[in-house]
């Protein structure tokens, strides 16, 4: 029976995503046709293909089966608190410490990686960097492409 509602749910959830994904996909590539030829002149289309299918593949994972396991851990967590909880209060509250402490270090350190990415990308959005995917992000706004976990826009010259 587990398994059967494992096969279900995953069954489920990952056609959910694949829906997200063709939506996100049809989106680009209407975007993608709006643009005037000269954009696709000054773009290498490898450059335009392979950012379009990584972001949207990326996007479609954490629509998905990302969800899904954060769901599953929440929920296991919520039970072994309450198995732990029913045998031994002090044991459980011990169990929490290391739990508290990832919390703390991810509430610390998150922001200052966050920061530091943002800085990597806002260099390679500089006209003329020499940097990989800078000429895309340096002359893309008027659009939005989904670009490595962030919203990128791009201006269209």
């Amino acid at each position: 029976r587990i398994a059967l509602f494992q096969f279900v749910k995953r069954f489920y959830i990952v056609g959910i995503s694949r829906h997200i994904e063709f939506g996100l996909k049809q989106t680009l590539f209407e975007h993608l046709q709006r643009l005037p030829l000269s954009f696709f002149n000054r773009m290498r289309s490898g450059d335009i293909v392979s950012r379009a299918t990584a972001d949207v593949e990326a996007v479609r994972m954490m629509s998905g089966p990302a969800l899904m396991y954060i769901l599953e851990a929440a929920s296991m967590l919520v039970l072994a608190l309450v198995a732990m909880g029913s045998l031994s209060t002090p044991m459980m509250l011990w169990a929490l410490v290391p739990l508290g402490l990832l919390t703390l270090s991810t509430a610390v350190f998150s922001p200052l990686q966050r920061k530091c990415s943002l800085d990597v990308q806002r260099r390679q959005i500089v006209p003329g960097a020499e940097t990989p995917g800078g000429d895309l992000h340096a002359r893309g706004s008027d659009g939005l492409v989904v670009g490595s976990g962030a919203l990128w826009w791009f201006r269209v010259r």
